[in-house]
């Protein structure tokens, strides 16, 4: 299946702005998170210096991945997958 993965600020720079990726059936939100911090030589869990669970803002289809399955969620063909770091203003 083929995902597309869209990477904003200091992620970009990480991963690439943009991914196309051919991925076996059955991936979820954490296979597909392990795997971009395999590429991106990160420790597992990060991307960068980031914690994904805890600093990476993740959108499925422009959807938060906390109004889905969190990172069970299962990721299907066609999909994209937004990545970006919450910020705060003043």
């Amino acid at each position: 299946m083929r995902v597309r993965v869209v990477a904003f600020g200091e992620l970009a720079q990480i991963l690439g702005k943009e991914l196309l990726l051919n991925l076996p059936e059955g991936f979820d939100l954490s296979a597909l998170l392990s795997l971009l911090a395999e590429r991106s030589g990160s420790e597992r869990g990060y991307l960068g210096r980031y914690r994904v669970t805890e600093e990476v803002a993740i959108l499925l289809n422009g959807r938060s991945i906390h109004l889905l399955e969190g990172m069970r969620t299962r990721i299907r063909d066609g999909d994209i997958v937004y990545l970006l770091l919450p910020f705060a203003g003043g």
